[in-house]
């Protein structure tokens, strides 16, 4: 009897300290027994719930008659599990998760039911508010314009639109249970291996942005910025990772780098050419002297003089060292030009037969003219000496043979294309196009092929001032010239010159060789370099001219204004100390209006241009000059001023 009264005590705590509400009925569902935690959940005492039916505690009649209709179906040893709305004994009502168990008697029979009862109010709320959260979640998400996706076990578990349309998806099956490693590409597969470790290892999120490459469905690749976030998505750990396109950037960056490596190495040959500019104009008064002394040593000697021979090479060294100075001139933008308005289209086409005669029968030529007439200001010779050493390049680029087109073409160049094009600027402009089908360059022989000396040919075939000569050229002129080729694919040349639509090209005329008269001529020569005026002075009274000679500008002036008879010609070096050459003619005219001038310089200046000794030619010699060519040029001078 003792034992029986300890389990009984013993039962009764344990029934009391179970923190779930317990309550026992019969078979007809009156409460025979409840514990403090019903007592206290429902606000029942002991004695207030005893012999109650059950159907007290429910919010609605229906639901104590569905939990009676399972108590029927489901009567196992196990019991079943059941939620249900409770009401307490104030009227308030809560959600409760019930697990019915059936008493047995000795004979197996139903004696009664256990409910064990859970307030299951915050679960529920914490549930809503997660699936609040996710749907929210999910519409920020699926609205978002950045791509994003969510990685569990290293394979794609949740994309939303923006992503599907960055891989090229047009569903999620495309992409859902795919290993996300092979959206990346290769050379980023390492490093964002070691970032998903962290992400889904260590459970640390991603401190900062990343670039990488992804790889679309259909393999063609885009950059991205990515960062990630640890999560738990559908029970698994993974990555919550937000991307975004920066392919638009990638290629503004990258044709910000083309401009700006445009920009550098077009301020690298301007500074090349400052200095080739210099370095000729002072080689051109040496190379004066050898060539003048030389010639006036050849009509000297007779041809079968032991030291004729040597005279000779001297001389014609110095002819080919005056063609590479006037190269470098070219390139450097100071040579002077004979310009005049010319139709493009026509220059081309005269020049055809020569350049199909230099191309020979394995490459062929096609010309593509502007059907309408390409009126531009140029120095004829000049352009043509630009085609040719295109034309030359591309001949040596198809040593198996070709095809070169030449194609004109007027073209519009708005701020857009200016400011991709450093130096140029808007307006109207003749385009001439010479591409080849030739071995073509890669990038670094691009970045250099209009520097002076620079060559890939043999020594033996080329000086490397072909196109540079052709850029300084073109750029003299006011345009442009720009490159584009692959390597094996071709090279284009794209030469561009202003228009000048207020001019027309004029028709040719041919010019008539007249000698002139030396003796009655006198001339005053003007020069700061000794060497190069004896030179000058004794090329003239070789000739028979009378000369005045001056060592300086004023002592030019004095000495023009004490000189009582008539004054033919003033030669006068364009850059020297104190007065430049123009300044200096101008005081003697102002005394001898009769004389004419002719000025001679190694390089031209700001000065040259602003007495348009550019556009008046037949008044300039370039240093270095023959003794035949000064006299030439004196002769013509003296003849336009006498007619």
């Amino acid at each position: 009897m003792a034992d029986s009264r300890v389990n009984e005590k013993q039962y009764r705590t344990l029934f009391n300290n179970i923190r779930d509400a317990l309550v026992v009925t019969d078979t007809n569902r009156r409460i025979i027994d409840c514990n403090q935690a019903f007592e206290e959940m429902f606000g029942y005492s002991h004695e207030e719930i005893l012999d109650r039916q059950t159907n007290c505690i429910y919010e609605s009649r229906e639901q104590f008659r569905q939990m009676g209709e399972a108590i029927e179906k489901n009567s196992t040893e196990r019991g079943f599990l059941y939620i249900v709305d409770y009401k307490r004994k104030d009227g308030s009502v809560f959600p409760g998760e019930t697990n019915v168990f059936y008493l047995r008697d000795e004979k197996g029979n139903t004696a009664g039911f256990v409910g064990q009862i859970r307030d299951i109010t915050h679960r529920l709320q914490a549930e809503q508010a997660l699936r609040n959260s996710e749907e929210r979640f999910r519409a920020i998400v699926e609205k978002a314009p950045d791509p994003i996706f969510i990685q569990t076990d290293m394979r794609f578990a949740f994309v939303n639109p923006a992503a599907l349309k960055l891989f090229g998806a047009t569903d999620e099956k495309d992409l859902l249970g795919m290993p996300v490693i092979e959206r990346f590409h290769p050379d980023f597969r390492d490093e964002i291996l070691n970032r998903i470790n962290t992400l889904n290892k260590e459970r640390k999120p991603v401190e900062k942005l990343i670039e990488q490459k992804y790889i679309r469905l259909d393999g063609t690749e885009v950059w991205v910025e990515t960062t990630g976030q640890p999560i738990v998505y559908n029970s698994r750990k993974g990555a919550l990772v937000f991307v975004r396109d920066i392919s638009e950037r990638k290629n503004a960056e990258k044709e910000k780098e083309k401009l700006h490596n445009q920009l550098a190495q077009a301020q690298r040959l301007e500074s090349i050419g400052r200095m080739a500019g210099g370095v000729a104009h002072d080689f051109n008064n040496l190379l004066s002297i050898i060539l003048g002394y030389s010639e006036m040593v050849l009509e000297d000697v007779h041809k079968d003089h032991p030291h004729n021979s040597q005279i000779k090479e001297i001389h014609d060294a110095a002819l080919r060292a005056r063609e590479l100075t006037r190269q470098l001139l070219a390139f450097s933008r100071k040579q002077v030009l004979e310009i005049q308005p010319v139709d493009i289209n026509a220059v081309v086409t005269g020049f055809e037969r020569l350049l199909r005669r230099m191309l020979g029968e394995d490459i062929e030529l096609n010309l593509s003219l502007d059907k309408t007439p390409l009126t531009a200001s140029v120095d004829t010779s000049q352009l043509e000496q630009v085609i040719m050493n295109l034309a030359v390049n591309a001949r040596d680029a198809m040593p198996e043979g070709g095809s070169l087109t030449i194609e004109t073409a007027g073209v519009d160049i708005d701020e857009e294309d200016s400011g991709q094009r450093p130096g140029v600027s808007p307006g109207r402009y003749a385009m001439i196009s010479v591409t080849d089908t030739g071995c073509g360059m890669d990038a670094d022989i691009m970045a250099s092929i209009f520097e002076p000396f620079f060559t890939t040919k043999d020594k033996e075939k080329g000086t490397g001032l072909g196109l540079a000569t052709s850029y300084g050229i073109v750029r003299q002129h006011g345009g442009s010239i720009w490159v584009y080729s692959e390597p094996g694919v071709g090279t284009t040349f794209k030469i561009y010159l202003p228009l000048d639509s207020a001019a027309s090209a004029p028709e040719p005329r041919a010019f008539e060789k007249r000698p002139a008269e030396a003796g009655s001529a006198t001339i005053l020569v003007v020069e700061d370099d000794p060497a190069v005026r004896r030179l000058t002075v004794g090329i003239l009274k070789r000739e028979g001219y009378s000369v005045i000679d001056s060592e300086s500008p004023q002592d030019a002036v004095d000495k023009a204004s004490r000189h009582t008879g008539a004054l033919s010609l003033v030669i006068a070096d364009v850059i020297m100390p104190g007065m430049k050459g123009p300044e200096v003619y101008k005081a003697i005219h102002a005394n001898h209006p009769e004389a004419d001038v002719l000025y001679m310089s190694g390089y031209t200046d700001n000065v040259v241009s602003r007495e348009q000794l550019v556009e008046n030619a037949a008044h300039f010699i370039q240093k270095p000059f023959t003794a035949n060519g000064l006299l030439e040029k004196v002769g013509r001078t003296l003849h336009k001023s006498a007619t």
